[in-house]
């Protein structure tokens, strides 16, 4: 006998003398990580993938927590005859204003931050009969009346108009469609508004559907379940009253993500199927009630052991995790299943004497292969542990604890159970015939020439695979010497697979087109590009993207990369009030320059471009910003007296010098008394500023610029995929793009996003309310 046996077998006899207080060890342990496993932080949160250094995570935290818009949802609803306005009914306005006060009223809801046109911040901009700027809600608070026909068609023709007079909210509340069924952009191609594409909805097409893009805060990640399950029932409500009527269609990240949770707890049932199925499989190898119990009381004890590990130590988890006990039971059952069969072999023996004997003998001849077996895989999760991904950290953490344990619950437990709960004899019999038969056949076929079968079919399954992964064509592009833009791609990230996606499709993923039960159940089954599918979630998100300018947001943060200066107060002045504390020290309102970027118009034309080009990109459908809301007031302000702003779509755009010399817009902005005269562009843009913060309510701008200091603000994308190569290209074209620019007036004032190693300060409060920092 070798060392190596003497000392299993030493390990053999260590735990049968101390067999009860090693069960009952772990009993407790068990029983202690039970009380834990409801504390499982499993909350999909996107944030919690990397860490919070990564300058990625840290633009997206820093944008959330300053201006809110990062837990955004949609809400779509679509009428399936006539348009919006229903000829002067007003049930479908008054119905989206009536969802747009239940979806605010939801938990964690930033409803502020709402936009939809029952929002209080988006309103009709224009000139009252005295010439002054006018805000005003495109809705009546208490809703369009119902039963005064002729001031509901008044208040219909004023939404109508407002949103037409409001060109970037309404390309993005609004979806126009032809009697084809054809969408009807308001934007070309580039990403301009134009009078063109916007008379062809207008005249041409219908307002087919309104959206409400709503804002909820992050304390949702931590109740996902309740909140999710209100929403399903809140818009389930909606159908069942006008489901003949309207189509509605629901998405949005913490809906989605929320979503995958609510499928686990309702597709548990699926786990204990599966478990049925292991008792079957055990009872059929065993034959008696200790070979189909026991190895799932072991497994069990491992799984919730490390369950409660995730619910103690409350790491952020994602629904991935449904992997590790699905892992654990899978290779669990398979260390039981040999030391059941090790031992009811000993305990058949002639030589064997008692049950401790055959537990003795089964422990020292397994516990060495199943550690090696065991430390095999766990050097496989270690491996996934360098990844700087939190769900692979934790598969790899909580999967090395669990695979651990195995050595415990199953290879130790088993036999010292079995000792006490001892099968009789009879009860389990040798190999099956059919066991002996396909054994014979298989070694005969390996000890001759039917070993190059599973060979050739190895070698098969490579080459396909290579072929399919374009190996050939990575390691060729690997040694180009003059490489094209995609072989220069592959060689500077060294992807010798390029046929190998990349990247997470997270709708993908997590849910496919069909649920194989589906049916059963009566899921409803629709059509996604030629595709049926009969999974809501994958559906209404498709449908959403097609109708809609995009569902998934990107948040580009801007900020000043001068810092604002403090007020001059004290020892800025002497005694006779004289200041001697210089503009470059602090600011005084009375005599220095307006601090704040967005007070700079060169800075807000060179955002403006950003946007622009970002609405020309393939994968991008629209964006928002503060920007806009200047650009349709100087449409609104520079329309000559008498004048339609709408009439007059030349002027959406930011006052600069170039802007109001250019031929075709110097009209609008040249004196009659002094044709020499140019406005001051900086001056404009902070009477724009003024005008808008005066005529908002709280809230209304504070998710897109910071108006206590004017100094940072965000530029909020929809991007209309989620091919993960897709949005892997918009985010290399978003950095290129920023790069390129960086030097060129206005962006050089600009710091966007973060770098990592930047320190961020992230604003704690509710974002979107006015005086939240």
């Amino acid at each position: 006998m070798s060392n190596q046996n003497k000392i299993s077998q030493q390990y053999a006899r260590f735990v049968l003398r101390f067999r009860w207080p090693i069960i009952l060890l772990l009993i407790a342990s068990t029983l202690a990580g039970a009380l834990f496993v409801d504390q499982l932080d499993i909350r999909n949160d996107p944030d919690t993938l990397l860490p919070p250094t990564d300058r990625y995570v840290a633009t997206n935290l820093y944008g959330e927590h300053t201006f809110g818009m990062g837990n955004l949802m949609v809400w779509g609803m679509k009428v399936k005859e006539g348009d919006i306005y229903q000829n002067g009914d007003p049930w479908f306005i008054n119905m989206v204003q009536q969802l747009h006060n239940d979806v605010t009223a939801l938990k964690h809801a930033n409803s502020p931050n709402f936009i939809d046109i029952a929002s209080s911040k988006v309103k009709y901009m224009g000139l009252d009969e005295e010439g002054s700027l006018q805000f005003k809600r495109m809705l009546p608070v208490e809703g369009i009346p119902t039963d005064n026909p002729e001031q509901a068609k008044a208040d219909l023709q004023f939404l109508e108009d407002a949103l037409h007079n409001h060109p970037a909210m309404e390309s993005m509340l609004v979806y126009y469609e032809d009697d084809a069924g054809n969408k009807c952009d308001l934007i070309d191609s580039e990403g301009h508004l134009t009078v063109a594409t916007r008379a062809h909805a207008h005249n041409d097409c219908k307002a087919k559907a309104s959206f409400i893009i709503g804002d909820y805060n992050d304390d949702v990640k931590g109740d996902y379940l309740p909140w999710v399950r209100s929403v399903a029932a809140l818009v389930e409500q909606y159908r069942e009253q006008y489901g003949d009527r309207v189509e509605f269609l629901t998405a949005g990240e913490p809906y989605f993500l929320a979503y995958m949770l609510l499928e686990l707890v309702e597709k548990s049932w699926l786990f204990i199927i599966s478990l049925l199925i292991v008792v079957g499989v055990l009872w059929y190898e065993f034959r008696s009630w200790q070979g189909a119990i026991l190895p799932l009381v072991g497994v069990g004890m491992t799984i919730i052991l490390t369950l409660g590990l995730m619910g103690f130590t409350q790491f952020k988890l994602t629904t991935m995790m449904v992997l590790t006990p699905m892992l654990l039971l899978a290779i669990g059952i398979g260390h039981s299943v040999q030391i059941m069969r090790r031992y009811m072999q000993e305990l058949h023996a002639p030589r064997c004497d008692s049950p401790e004997q055959a537990a003795e003998v089964a422990i020292g001849y397994t516990i060495v292969p199943a550690t090696l077996s065991i430390i095999t895989d766990m050097v496989g999760f270690f491996t996934l542990s360098f990844v700087d991904i939190s769900f692979y950290k934790a598969y790899a953490y909580f999967g090395m604890f669990g695979m651990a344990t195995l050595l415990l619950t199953t290879t130790t437990l088993i036999p010292l159970l079995l000792i006490t709960f001892t099968p009789k004899k009879n009860e389990c019999a040798d190999e099956r015939t059919w066991e002996l038969t396909m054994g014979r056949r298989l070694s005969a076929m390996l000890a001759g020439p039917g070993k190059w079968i599973p060979v050739g079919i190895l070698a098969v399954v490579m080459v396909v695979s290579a072929q399919y992964a374009k190996l050939g064509e990575g390691l060729d592009a690997m040694s180009a010497e003059n490489p094209t833009a995609e072989q220069a791609r592959i060689q500077r990230e060294g992807d010798i697979m390029p046929g190998v996606e990349k990247g997470i499709n997270y709708s993908r993923a997590a849910f496919k087109d069909h649920f194989m039960l589906g049916s059963l159940f009566g899921e409803e089954e629709v059509m996604i590009d030629g595709r049926p599918s009969n999974v809501a979630a994958i559906h209404e998100l498709e449908r959403l993207g097609n109708i809609m300018p995009g569902v998934i947001s990107v948040n580009i943060p801007v900020r000043s990369k001068k810092t604002p200066l403090p007020d001059c107060v004290g020892d800025a002045y002497n005694d006779d009030g004289d200041r001697v504390m210089g503009p470059d020290v602090c600011f005084d309102a009375d005599e220095d320059p307006v601090q704040g970027i967005f007070n700079d118009a060169s800075v807000l034309a060179a955002l403006n471009q950003l946007e622009e080009w970002m609405r020309g990109h393939e994968y991008i459908g629209y964006t928002g910003s503060y920007i806009q809301f200047v650009k349709t007031v100087n449409m609104v302000m520079a329309t000559p007296d008498g004048g339609k702003p709408t009439d007059n779509l030349n002027l959406y755009d930011i006052p600069t010098l170039a802007h109001m010399t250019d031929p075709k817009n110097a009209y609008a902005y040249k004196d009659p008394e002094d044709p020499e005269y140019i406005p001051d562009a900086d001056a404009m843009v902070q009477t724009y500023n003024g005008l808008l913060q005066a005529n908002t309510g709280a809230g209304d701008l504070d998710s897109f610029v910071n108006i206590e200091t004017w100094d940072e603000g965000i530029v909020m994308g929809f991007v209309n995929t989620m091919d993960p190569i897709a949005t892997h290209k918009v985010t290399e074209d978003i950095q290129r793009y920023l790069v390129e620019h960086e030097n060129e007036p206005g962006f050089n004032k600009l710091k966007i996003g973060f770098r990592n190693g930047e320190a961020v300060d992230i604003h704690v409060g509710t974002p979107g309310e006015a005086g939240y920092r």
